[in-house]
């Protein structure tokens, strides 16, 4: 109650109104459309339509948390090249998991919220099948930098390890006995910031 409805919701929409201006005049129109659409599909999607009524609403929240390397291509070079495509995809089934996982954690805090996560509408069990299908399918789009021509093989032996240690976690909590993994939460989160360092680090696209 500290901030009154009516000034959030003037504050929030002068914010996008002004960002996206200026990255339509100091950067490009593309760049500014694709901020905007992040802040749509976050905000109105996300928040204020699906995230109280549908389980599915991650499926959409994610799509704004994956935009940031396609928004840096866009500023970079007026497109969306197949690069920022691959990009896109792997930051979006990462979050997958990585958002299950803390699902599971908090799912009686969801519940008494009427937040219907997976976990809260669909059981523990089958949310730790999803977690290892998307952990799964996570593997060879992490490869694909590679194949693009993006990174070199220093990426690649760095990426495959990671992935495997990933799946191999996400395997072994879906046999197990447990509702949750705090360990497999954290570890999305290094191995996001691994990929993306030695990506950086052995970049063949500049």
């Amino acid at each position: 109650g500290t901030v009154r409805p009516a000034v959030a919701l003037a504050s929030g929409l002068a914010l996008v109104a002004v960002s996206t201006a200026l990255l339509a005049l100091e950067v490009n129109a593309l760049t500014a459309a694709l901020s905007a659409a992040a802040v749509f599909f976050y905000v109105v999607l996300y928040g204020m339509i699906m995230k109280r009524r549908t389980p599915w609403a991650n499926q959409v929240g994610c799509v704004a948390g994956a935009l940031p390397p396609v928004l840096g291509y866009a500023a970079a070079t007026g497109t969306v090249p197949l690069e920022a495509v691959a990009l896109f995809a792997l930051v979006t089934f990462w979050q997958q998991p990585h958002a299950l996982s803390l699902a599971l954690k908090y799912r009686d805090e969801y519940a008494a919220a009427g937040i219907p996560v997976v976990p809260v509408a669909l059981g523990v069990s089958r949310t730790k099948t999803r977690i290892a299908l998307y952990t799964a399918l996570l593997l060879p789009l992490s490869i694909a930098p590679y194949l693009l021509g993006m990174t070199g093989t220093v990426y690649l032996l760095a990426a495959l390890p990671l992935g495997f240690f990933y799946l191999a976690l996400a395997v072994r909590f879906l046999a197990s006995k447990r509702s949750t993994d705090m360990f497999l939460f954290f570890y999305s989160i290094v191995y996001l910031t691994c990929v993306f360092t030695v990506m950086v680090a052995d970049m063949r696209i500049v």
